[in-house]
Formats: structure tokens, C-alpha cells, sequence
């Protein structure tokens, strides 16, 4: 974080989404600018499954084939299609605390 404080990556990246049409923006503009990268370890980024040392599961856009090319994007907050889409039943109390919060607001 300090190093992207310096640099203004974010900013430089901000910039880039707002001026250019790009497929998957936030990650094509921090590929694009970003001058040395690391790849984080798998467990603070899992896209599939949680695993036993799973930190953040990143909830992200699926490319499926069958039965025809389509892509499929559930968010973490619609749980009907997280429960029916993705079959991923961990978040199930966190998501029951989210929905009474928000139909309290």
C-alpha cells in the first residue's frame, strides 16, 4: 500500500476507467499500469471454492460453454443465485444478518 500511496496507482487507474472503455476495467487498468506485480497465494483470492485457508473468496464474472457461450456474474448479496447457481451455503449467516439489516434501513 505504500508503494501504490507513492505511485498514485489508484488515481492513474481511476482515471484510465473514467477516459477508456475497457473489458473488466478495474482489472485491465491495474494490469495496464501497475509496473511490477505479484501475484497473491490462491488463498486471498479464491474464485471457486472456500477452502480450509481461505481468506477473501473473490466473487467474479464465470465464463461457461454449455450449454452455450455466456458469461455468468452472482454477487455475493443475491443469495437466491448464490444458493442456486453457485450451491455455496458457507455465507448463509452472514447473508441472513445482512438482509435483516437492510430491510431495518
Amino acid at each position: 500500500m505504500t508503494e501504490i500511496r507513492k505511485t498514485g496507482l489508484f488515481k492513474k487507474v481511476r482515471h484510465k476507467m473514467q477516459t477508456k472503455r475497457m473489458f473488466f476495467s478495474d482489472q485491465t487498468a491495474l494490469n495496464k499500469l501497475a509496473v511490477r506485480k505479484r501475484i497473491a497465494p490462491r488463498r486471498f483470492n479464491e474464485q471457486y471454492r472456500l477452502q480450509p485457508d481461505t481468506v477473501i473468496q473473490h466473487f467474479t464474472t464465470i465464463f461457461r460453454f454449455k450449454p452455450y457461450f455466456h458469461l455468468l456474474t452472482v454477487k455475493p448479496w443475491d443469495v437466491k443465485r448464490v444458493h442456486s447457481v453457485l450451491h455455496l451455503h458457507e455465507y448463509d449467516d452472514l447473508l441472513t444478518t445482512y438482509l435483516k439489516v437492510k430491510n431495518n434501513l
